[in-house]
């Protein structure tokens, strides 16, 4: 069955983080899963890939967003997305838990920023920010970015 560029993209995103291992000369191994309807267990060092909402093009009213554009016969769109990523404390590490926090964070932004093309289906990707919940226990952290692509401007599944 074909998939729409954006479910290509997201499928990509979810790739790439799985390459987050100490082997690949990260900080931290990490497990990857997309979204399940009926939640996620956390794990430690998961990360889950949520697109947010639907993909924007200029007909939305977005206020501080540059315009998105139609150009021929393609359209432009931004997919907004979030990775959630939980982190359960070692009790027998002597690493802080704000800076497995951080170290993570750091991972996550270094491998999106790899390949900003998404493997050839996107234009580029833009970090936005990023959050932590240090009080929580597991502890939960956010890292927001965007991918910029095009597709057909009445097929979703073809750029």
């Amino acid at each position: 069955m074909a998939k729409p560029i954006v479910t290509q993209i997201t499928d990509e995103i979810a790739t790439t983080l799985a390459g987050i291992t100490i082997a690949n000369g990260y900080q931290q191994d990490a497990t990857i899963e997309r979204v399940k309807v009926d939640g996620n267990d956390p794990k430690n060092n998961m990360l889950v890939v949520h697109p947010l909402g639907k993909a924007r093009t200029n007909n939305d009213t977005i206020s501080d967003d540059p315009p998105i554009m139609e150009f021929g016969q393609r359209i432009e769109w931004m997919q907004n997305y979030v990775i959630e990523g939980t982190i359960q404390e070692a009790k027998d590490s002597g690493v802080t838990i704000d800076e497995r926090v951080d170290t993570l964070v750091a991972d996550i932004e270094k491998i999106l920023m790899v390949d900003i093309g998404r493997g050839g289906l996107a234009e580029r990707t833009i970090l936005e920010t990023t959050d932590n919940f240090l009080v929580d226990r597991p502890v939960a952290l956010a890292v927001f970015f965007s991918v910029h692509y095009f597709t057909q401007r009445n097929d979703p599944y073809t750029q």
